[in-house]
């Protein structure tokens, strides 16, 4: 590689960074939408820092406290550490690449990472996935730094921190450990019998034994819910899912990177290739395997990417595709750019999208102007709590209603705990007069209207001790170009001696 190239290759990474951290930032700014339902899931977690929380671990929720305690309850605030994860993520991703070949293919691999059109949300929307990438970026380049010099006991502690913060966000960290296991038993299986791998792995355990005692004081709720999740489509081939998956692969790491990379993958020969193959092939497999014979969410897969953006950096730097590489970044960016403004296209040129549900915006248009509306309504009657059976609506109005958080409850009418929302209703017990809330003709108010006595008859809220006192009506919003969102409100009241649905 040529001088000249080598010193570019670091300025380039800056401008690639930093202008994707500040194009992002400038995006969630300039639009009005509001947060997604887990965004404000987590946000209300981070109120009442703890070691677990029903579904996730516990990072997610306190790296939203520390940004809302120094940037206030905003959505900015909220998605900040979204927004930094990611350009950090593809900086680990750069010293990988850097430290297996040279500078141009760390540069080619950070710029495939950062520009992979499933960043165009996943980039600034904050989930357990912004940080489980930027753990997983840092525990591969400290693994195969390690490797390469393991009696430096910095890279192996670098390891245990990265495998440890990353299981605290979420648990398909752990995988890595499984990964690690096999490259050291494969490669160098004299590592095992010294101090470094132990080292790592006693650091990792040792950060998420909090959460783990957690887990153990709370019938262990996070993995119950987390091996549910894998599971709700029960058994049987689902062909139409698994073509769904597959194509949404696609998508996400590019139109020309993902069978560029399927085929790499039977291609790639080197140590170093060898090497990112097993962080890229086995889960990869596994996730397709598993959409086929049940359900699989698309982000699920998305850790394969960080590995297989450096297998395929390799092969397009060192021989010189420059056109390939060009023609992959250039559909990206045009896919990403199509995904992120969509709408303001439509918009200009006069033929606004419909907010129904197939819009992915739809789920972030209305919601701050509900809670405005539920607001203004609890301040003329009374701030009670908001009862609903619905974890969208109470996430929202927890974020949205004033004074926030506002006060929401769960009402549990299956006897089986979904969320925490019903987790901590139950510990703390249902309240006594609340405001029963339900979406009247669904989120996006395309299903049947209900009257107020459908929805005050509503079997589990009168088994758990609540009669009718005054049905305050219907919350409408209206969402643009869509129909309204509107909610359902009536005040109830609950007998002391009620029997209990917790």
């Amino acid at each position: 590689m040529n001088t000249s190239a080598t010193q570019r290759a670091p300025v380039a990474l800056w401008v690639l960074v930093l202008g994707m951290l500040f194009y992002r930032m400038a995006f969630v700014l300039a639009h009005d939408y509001s947060l997604f339902v887990d965004e404000a899931q987590y946000w209300l977690w981070s109120r009442t820092p703890d070691f677990g929380y029903y579904s996730k671990p516990p990072l997610v929720a306190w790296l939203i406290g520390a940004s809302t305690s120094v940037f206030g309850n905003t959505e900015f605030a909220v998605k900040l550490p979204a927004l930094l994860a990611y350009p950090l993520a593809a900086l680990f991703v750069y010293t990988l690449g850097t430290a297996m070949r040279d500078t141009r293919t760390g540069l080619a691999s950070a710029a495939l990472f950062l520009t992979m059109p499933g960043q165009a949300l996943g980039g600034w929307v904050m989930s357990p996935d912004a940080v489980l990438l930027l753990t997983w970026a840092a525990a591969m380049y400290c693994l195969w730094k390690a490797l390469q010099a393991p009696d430096r006991p910095g890279y192996w502690l670098g390891l245990g921190v990265a495998i440890g913060i990353g299981a605290l966000a979420k648990y398909t960290m752990l995988v890595f450990i499984l990964m690690a296991a096999w490259v050291l038993l494969r490669d160098q299986r004299g590592l095992l019998r010294t101090r470094g791998p132990w080292i790592a792995l006693g650091l990792a355990v040792l950060m998420l034994a909090p959460n783990i005692v957690w887990n153990f004081a709370h019938q262990f709720e996070t993995f119950k819910h987390t091996a549910e999740l894998s599971n709700k489509s029960g058994a049987g081939l689902h062909l139409n899912k698994f073509a769904g998956f597959l194509g949404a692969q696609w998508g996400i790491f590019g139109l020309v990177s993902f069978p560029l990379l399927l085929w790499r993958i039977f291609a790639a020969k080197s140590n170093e290739e060898s090497f990112l193959k097993v962080f890229t092939v086995p889960y990869l497999a596994f996730m397709i395997g598993l959409s086929l014979v049940t359900s699989a969410n698309a982000n699920w897969a998305v850790t394969a990417y960080v590995g297989g953006s450096v297998l395929l950096g390799c092969w397009l730097t060192a021989l010189e595709k420059r056109n390939v590489f060009g023609l992959a970044i250039t559909l990206n960016l045009i896919l990403m750019l199509g995904v992120l403004h969509y709408r303001d296209v439509a918009k200009w040129l006069g033929k606004p999208v419909p907010n129904q549900g197939r819009d992915v915006y739809a789920r972030v248009i209305g919601w701050r102007e509900l809670g405005a509306s539920m607001t203004q309504l609890v301040q003329r009657e009374g701030a009670l709590p908001i009862l609903s059976n619905d974890r969208t609506l109470l996430a929202q109005m927890a974020f949205y209603v004033q004074p926030s958080p506002y006060t929401v409850d769960a009402l549990d009418d299956d006897g089986h705990i979904n969320n925490q929302y019903e987790m901590t209703t139950r510990a703390r017990g249902l309240p006594k007069d609340a405001y029963w809330v339900v979406f009247n003709a669904g989120q996006n108010g395309d299903e049947t209207v209900r009257s107020g006595d459908e929805i005050a008859s509503y079997a589990p809220l009168h088994a758990a001790g609540y009669t009718p006192v005054e049905d305050l009506g219907v919350v409408r919003v209206r969402r643009m170009d869509g129909p309204p969102r509107s909610v359902h409100i009536i005040r109830v009241t609950r007998a002391a001696s009620g029997a209990s649905a917790q």
